[in-house]
């Protein structure tokens, strides 16, 4: 099936994974201690994800976990912990992993929304 470029307002729109909707009604909550805020579906009250805000640039999860073995104490023959960094490495790969899958999912909810749209369109 052939990419399509999705337009701006759906990569915006609040879609809920466990409802399968696209444009749900959410609350817009804030996590304690951070500055960044998430999206509560109305209907389910499970996250809601934007398209848009979903990160999966491998780059920037390199660079967190090259800065995060960096920043990590030295013992005191001068090296680090091999097994915390595997850890760290792991931990790094799985939330790359997961934020691919989330985006890949909205997105193909999202290109069944629009499929859904045209069709309804074509018809009326």
């Amino acid at each position: 099936m052939k990419r399509r470029e999705l337009p701006e307002d759906l990569k915006n729109a609040v879609c809920c994974l466990k409802c399968r909707k696209v444009g749900v009604d959410a609350v817009r909550k804030k996590i304690p201690g951070l500055s960044k805020k998430y999206d509560r579906c109305q209907i389910c009250k499970s996250y809601a994800y934007r398209y848009s805000e979903i990160i999966r640039s491998p780059i920037i999860f390199v660079i967190l976990t090259v800065m995060l073995i960096w920043v990590m104490p030295v013992s005191e023959n001068g090296s680090r912990p091999i097994v915390v960094i595997g850890i760290l490495i792991s931990i790094m790969c799985g939330v790359y992993l997961n934020n691919a899958r989330k985006r890949k999912k909205i997105r193909r909810l999202l290109e069944d929304h629009m499929r859904k749209n045209i069709l309804d369109g074509e018809q009326s």
